[in-house]
């Protein structure tokens, strides 16, 4: 049996859009098919940045560590009125297909996923292999970790409106031009992981709990999971999915036999066209991440995630964030890069004074997405980077002196599978005392508590870059590729 659900696929990655950032936007504006248009309200942040206002838009790239080739840019002389300041290889302006590609990511929960080797390998998988417009990655890979998004909004009728959000196939060196030229393509597969760590649906942590339309855990032994790209409705008024009532609606309504998901919907998302703002929601998505090489990769569920975002430029959305050239040093190696989370080379945006403060409550972004992930989903799944499940690496290392993992404390680890299935392992427990005490509880979408805490919650901030995106000649939705490993 394969296990379908669709649901918006992020990062921990993009999807949406978001903006971390108080603002007060003009009241007029070019909406992002070219057209002047109104705005429809809807909160933009959280307005703890201390500069509270949104910047003057910035229109090109700055510093010793801008790429001189034009070939970086998508607009003339150095894209100076079109996504410079980022990079951007696309000019989306006035286009029906706005078309974006994560260039930047930086974990801030769970505490498996803040450290520095995380950040390292991420960050660096976000990037193309593109050492001329200083995008190199890291020593620990590129082109494997690129989240890609086409919103659809040509035309007046929002009901024919999308957007398509997934993760694009893995972008080698020797097929960076290629992939510029035609466009990145959305990966789709039928994903087995390991035999090895598969467990039975029976053998699931409860979902009596779970609102309709929350899709129940998922045990690899009972069928493949079908990762792929998810299509999300627009809707014309902003929603909050915090609020029991509104939530349990567009869980309902995204369900397999509901209003949305029997049109094949699965997320939806609201886009005010003057303040180039995106809020979306989705039931179900995935996290993709290639090994180094790019001939194996994991693909993980990540479920009711929130995506917000604003372009830097309504006008000319093709920026949600810079690139900061003006504080990476050419005598860095490799040039104009930085391993460091706490002075990244991409941030910037809407956030007032080019770096933002990640360190914040919530963190200050150009970008970010919100979800949470299942301990039992994450125990099926074995990392070759990180040597163990992510049932162990994310809770991360205890904050005792033993320099063990916060699981192997609590005594949920078994040495040789390097993973949480020790004798205390029984996630059909009701109490939760089977597994590994996590800090979300999935029923409610909220913390945990005492009888449960099946879930760890996840957030991250990202910077997106306008790119190209395999879209077929007559303008309908972008074809999928399946997410073969590299020969």
């Amino acid at each position: 049996m394969t296990r379908r659900a669709t649901g918006v696929v992020l990062a921990t990655g993009l999807a949406f859009a978001l903006a971390s950032c108080d603002e007060d936007i003009s009241d007029s504006a070019v909406s992002a098919n070219g057209t002047s248009a109104g705005g429809e309200g809807g909160e933009g942040g959280s307005g703890n940045h201390p500069d509270a206002g949104r910047p003057v838009i910035p229109n090109a790239c700055e510093g010793q560590c801008c790429p001189t080739k034009a070939e970086c840019y998508a607009g003339p002389d150095n894209g100076k009125d079109k996504g410079g300041e980022c990079l951007a290889k696309r000019d989306n302006t006035g286009q029906d297909h706005i078309q974006m590609r994560q260039a930047w990511i930086r974990t801030t929960t769970p505490k498996g996923n803040t450290d520095s080797l995380i950040y390292g390998t991420l960050a660096g998988r976000s990037e193309l292999p593109y050492p001329d417009c200083y995008e190199t990655g890291t020593a620990l890979g590129s082109g494997g970790y690129i989240q890609i998004i086409d919103f659809f909004l040509g035309g007046s009728d929002i009901e024919k409106h999308y957007a398509m959000l997934g993760y694009s196939t893995f972008v080698s060196a020797d097929k960076l031009q290629t992939t510029l030229a035609t466009g990145f393509c959305f990966g789709e597969e039928q994903y087995v992981g390991d035999q090895k760590y598969w467990l039975p649906t029976s053998g699931m942590t409860p979902s009596a709990d779970y609102p309709p339309g929350l899709p129940k855990p998922m045990g690899l032994a009972d069928g493949p999971w079908h990762v792929g790209p998810t299509t999300a409705k627009r809707l014309a008024e902003d929603f909050d999915p915090h609020d029991d009532t509104v939530r349990r609606d567009l869980l309902a309504k995204l369900d397999d036999g509901g209003e949305y998901g029997s049109r094949g919907y699965g997320g939806v998302f609201f886009y005010d066209p003057v303040r180039g703002y995106a809020h979306g929601y989705g039931r179900l998505g995935w996290t993709v991440v290639y090994a180094k090489d790019g001939k194996t990769h994991m693909a993980i569920p990540i479920r009711e995630i929130e995506t917000k975002s604003t372009f830097n430029d309504p006008a000319h959305p093709n920026c949600v964030g810079e690139f900061r050239g003006d504080v990476m040093k050419p005598s860095s190696s490799p040039p104009c890069s930085s391993n460091d989370p706490k002075n990244p080379k991409w941030g910037g945006g809407v956030c007032g004074d080019h770096v933002c403060n990640p360190g914040a409550t919530p963190p200050e972004a150009p970008a970010s997405i919100k979800g949470y992930f299942l301990i039992s989903e994450l125990e099926q799944i074995y990392s070759p980077d990180l040597l163990k499940t992510l049932c162990v690496s994310y809770p991360g290392p205890s904050d005792t002196q033993s320099g063990k993992q916060e699981a192997e404390v609590e005594g949920f680890y078994n040495a040789d599978l390097k993973g949480c299935r020790s004798a205390k392992w029984d996630p059909t427990k009701a109490d939760g005392s089977g597994i590994p005490k996590g800090d979300w509880c999935a029923a409610t979408n909220s913390p945990a508590h005492d009888n449960c805490h099946d879930a760890w919650n996840s957030e991250s901030i990202h910077v997106f870059s306008a790119g190209k995106i395999q879209v077929p000649a007559d303008g309908s939705r972008p074809q999928t590729c399946p997410f073969d490993p590299v020969p």
